[in-house]
């Protein structure tokens, strides 16, 4: 399965944010037709909005990680992409919630909880990087017994 995402780690920032976009207009369908048949069209606009602000965490969280992606300290990409990757989605979905409480009973920070999920497996695939696993050969396997 790495070999799938190799080219995609390596690709720049506007081909992983469509592939994030696309990722997360997939779940949409998915996740849309429950929220209509739950709620009508009120909750379907709430996983939209729930949708929109994953996104918008996800790519701010993709600009963090290639802003450090060229430099010295390019471990430092992903852990300091954490900070917008959670806390757009997940304060901000608190925040609307609180804001507007009709969003309450549409089930919109269990949309949240979803499509936040979404993004964070598909960002996470793209933004860290490869790990070879360790080869099996060694001095002591490789001797042959005469």
């Amino acid at each position: 399965m790495s070999g799938r995402w190799d080219g995609l780690r390596s690709a720049g920032f506007a081909v992983q944010s469509i592939v994030l976009g696309a990722a997360l207009a997939l779940s949409y369908l998915l996740i849309g037709p429950l929220a209509h048949s739950l709620s009508g069209t009120p909750g379907v606009m709430a996983a939209a909005l729930a949708a929109a602000l994953c996104f918008v965490g996800a790519e701010v969280g993709l600009f963090v990680c290639h802003r450090f992606h060229a430099s010295s300290v390019h471990y430092f990409g992903p852990l300091a992409a954490m900070l917008p990757r959670m806390g757009i989605p997940l304060i901000g979905g608190l925040l609307l919630q609180k804001s507007f409480p009709a969003l309450a009973p549409l089930g919109f920070l269990f949309y949240t909880l979803a499509f936040f999920l979404v993004a964070l497996s598909i960002e996470t695939l793209m933004a860290l990087p490869a790990v070879n696993p360790p080869s099996c050969s060694s001095p002591i396997t490789d001797r042959r017994v005469t």
